[in-house]
């Protein structure tokens, strides 16, 4: 009976340094992602049937067009190649520091259009079956916790076609070079949900570095892109319903989730119906060396929900939509923005 093929058989590299949409480029060393959901790994074809007078439903059928967008499920990790993802969706990733710890400040940019931000995702399962995307475009990402106590991060993305095994240009040899990114053994290998601080305030008030941890029992982050696949006339067979390289088509959207240990007062709902801004810090914690910061200058309430259920606790929680402000106290810049401080030298993007 023949060995099964499992999920521990996948090996995921990314390489986030490729310059032409529809070019793939091998990943190698520190290029492995840690997934722990990846796909689907194939394309999703649009059915028509054909519509003329005299053909039985079911007669004529054909696919056209094909919508690739896999998204990859990861462990959030101090370090690691899907953090090349999260900076490219953001648009800039600016590393300093001469020695452990660097510093990656992951700035958001109003669109990443035009700056080479992709890269080639391929993938080897049961050590022989190969797939190979090579673009693949970012649009968006979700932090959450706690997922079985962890934190979980889930990355979307677009991409043109897919070759598989023999009609890639990533092969075996290149999933036997994938390591991943080197993490010092003092390092824990995924956050966990017990070290995640947060802290908020008004607007107006101090630094949120110096205000209170608040508790809370979930959280959620989502950022996304508008982006869709984009077709285009090419007169070319080999090309047939392969996307071009995809461009914004709207505004993005963010919103912040947050669960708090208890209903407690109505300093929230009074806020909401204040329309009140707040600044707010989520850290994910390992020592005061190494960690990921999220910080947000503003945000604004839409709206605070509390359903009173049965004999049931009552939740409180928070809807924050991130907004641009102008730098408050404590905070140096106008925008959210997403800080990791780790040993890895070199930027993400």
């Amino acid at each position: 009976m023949a060995a099964s093929v499992n999920s521990r058989s996948a090996l995921i590299g990314y390489e986030q340094l490729t310059s032409t949409w529809g070019t793939a480029v091998a990943p190698g060393a520190t290029d492995l992602v840690l997934c722990k959901n990846f796909g689907p790994l194939g394309a999703i074809a649009t059915m028509i049937s054909d519509p003329c007078a005299g053909y039985a439903w079911h007669e004529y059928i054909d696919a056209t067009q094909l919508t690739q967008t896999p998204e990859l499920v990861v462990p959030c990790r101090v370090d690691g190649r899907f953090w090349s993802l999260i900076a490219q969706c953001m648009g800039l990733d600016t590393k300093t520091g001469a020695a452990d710890p660097y510093t990656h400040l992951m700035t958001l940019v109003d669109n990443i259009d035009g700056s080479d931000m992709f890269g080639t995702l391929a993938a080897e399962i049961g050590g022989a079956y190969r797939f190979e995307w090579a673009s693949v475009k970012p649009t968006g990402f979700t932090f959450q916790g706690p997922s079985d106590g962890y934190i979980d991060c889930t990355i979307r993305t677009i991409t043109d076609v897919c070759n598989l095994g023999a009609d890639g240009t990533v092969v075996a040899g290149d999933f036997d070079a994938l390591t991943h990114n080197a993490i010092d053994s003092a390092l824990p290998p995924i956050f966990s949900f017990g070290n995640v601080s947060f802290k908020m305030n008004v607007y107006a008030g101090g630094a949120v570095t110096s205000e209170a941890e608040i508790p809370i029992k979930s959280f959620n982050f989502t950022f996304n892109r508008n982006f869709s696949h984009n077709f285009l006339s090419r007169a070319s067979y080999a090309k047939h319903w392969q996307t071009a390289e995809p461009v914004e088509e709207g505004i993005p959207e963010a919103l912040l989730t947050v669960e708090l240990q208890d209903f407690g007062d109505l300093t929230y709902f009074e806020a909401h119906q204040d329309e009140s801004r707040f600044k707010a810090q989520l850290q994910f914690l390992y020592d005061a060396t190494h960690y990921v910061s999220f910080e947000f200058p503003g945000l604004i309430f839409n709206p605070v929900d509390a359903n009173v259920s049965g004999a049931n606790r009552i939740p409180r929680t928070l809807n924050l939509v991130p907004i641009k402000v102008t730098a408050p106290t404590g905070m140096a810049f106008t925008t959210w923005r997403c800080t990791v401080i780790n040993e890895f030298a070199t930027a993400y993007e």
